[in-house]
């Protein structure tokens, strides 16, 4: 039902309630191309039988549509020619740049009533106790049209695109390397690495396994993820892009094996989105959780920091992960509570992973990723390699 998401933070929640954000959306129902019209966009009821907002298991369910004349290129320059040289055969002279220019636009006005139109819908819903607003889209790009007919609607709309603590790009990055996803996800056959380098072009893996050589070794030449496909609580999988958008969801067996078939149409559709929305928010609140919760207002911009850290890569083969202040993570603090139970669990199992430690004590991404950098100040383990992973150094 929903193959594509792009979530939104609402800071200051959602202050209308369902039939007033209907009348909201109004002001910019969808209408339709008119004869003259390359395209239009506006709101339509998200199912039959609805409102402009819908209020659907706790959740604000809408709708956008977008249509748009298809009138191709090639077809208008045949157009055209034909108009020029009938022309210049009855004037005796060619036509100047101008003049076909104003044939051009001749013959775009005379085709446009009768093109084909082409239709595109994107479901759209509020969670408001989760202060979430995600737009069913393949990218931000695609979802700022919603965006933008909201706030021509709504006239004021603060909302910003989920930015969490830890960069997303990083995060895969330790999975990979690690080759273990954190606790509750695991990786599946899909990934995109890409190199700061212009000339280096992209390496995609398409169901193939992630656990291999090749992969480990496009990471030591600095190659970093920018899709990396996940499954979460064996429920639903997705590939997850490093600005944190979700896409080719898929509900698994498990999830709609036990659904019950709904009587009527309507129902079912309500069915369907709850279902859906419910598990896609699960994986969502899980990932943010897992990058280290929602960043602070007045926190660094972690998307220059994992570019500064593939730059590391590049240039020394070693990239050096620093804290939200700006510090090493781990040095220079208190010793953590945990830390002789993190260094038991790495001591043990031999391996100086993160997401060994976060799996083990059951704690968070950035507090395991300081006991790690505690570790190796005191020389137990050794610092990371250029493909991310570390070794035991005492025992």
């Amino acid at each position: 039902m929903i193959r594509n998401i792009v979530a939104y933070q609402l800071p200051h929640g959602w202050p209308h309630l369902a039939h007033e954000t209907a009348e909201l959306l109004s002001r910019r129902t969808f209408q339709g191309c008119g004869p003259l019209d390359t395209a239009h966009a506006g709101f339509v009821p998200p199912r039959d039988d609805a409102a402009l907002c819908e209020a659907i298991a706790g959740r604000y369910l809408f709708c956008h549509q977008h249509e748009e004349k298809l009138l191709p290129t090639s077809v208008v320059n045949e157009y055209v020619e034909t108009k020029r040289e009938e022309i210049e055969r009855h004037q005796g002279y060619k036509l100047g740049r101008k003049q076909i220019k104003e044939i051009k636009e001749q013959v775009i006005s005379e085709l446009l009533p009768q093109a084909f139109t082409k239709k595109r819908r994107a479901l759209a819903w509020i969670n408001n106790a989760r202060g979430w607003l995600i737009v069913e889209a393949t990218s931000a790009k695609r979802a700022e049209d919603v965006l933008e007919d909201m706030r021509r609607a709504i006239d004021a709309l603060p909302v910003a695109q989920l930015h969490t603590e830890v960069n997303p790009a990083r995060a895969m990055l330790r999975w990979l390397a690690d080759q273990e996803a954190p606790e509750r996800f695991s990786i599946d056959s899909d990934c995109e690495l890409v190199s700061i380098a212009e000339d280096e072009g992209v390496v995609r893996y398409s169901n193939w396994d992630l656990s291999g050589e090749d992969v480990q070794y496009q990471l030591t030449i600095g190659r970093s993820p920018t899709l990396l496909g996940l499954t979460f609580d064996d429920r639903v999988s997705f590939i997850m892009t490093n600005r944190l958008e979700l896409k080719r969801i898929l509900l698994l067996d498990i999830v709609t094996g036990g659904q019950d078939e709904a009587d009527d149409a309507i129902a079912k559709f309500d069915a369907d989105f709850t279902l859906a929305a419910a598990e896609i928010e699960g994986a969502l609140k899980a990932l943010v959780g897992e990058l280290g919760g929602l960043a602070r207002k007045d926190a660094p911009d972690l998307v220059d920091q994992a570019h500064a850290a593939i730059d590391n890569v590049m240039a020394a083969g070693t990239v050096t992960f620093t804290g939200i202040d700006g510090g090493a993570l781990g040095i220079g603090n208190d010793l953590d509570p945990l830390y002789h139970d993190a260094k038991r669990v790495v001591l043990e199992q031999g391996r100086p992973s993160i997401s060994l430690i976060q799996r083990h004590l059951r704690i968070g991404y950035n507090r395991a990723a300081r006991l790690i950098e505690q570790m190796e100040a005191d020389g137990l383990v050794s610092a990371m390699r250029a493909d991310g992973t570390r070794e035991v150094l005492a025992a």
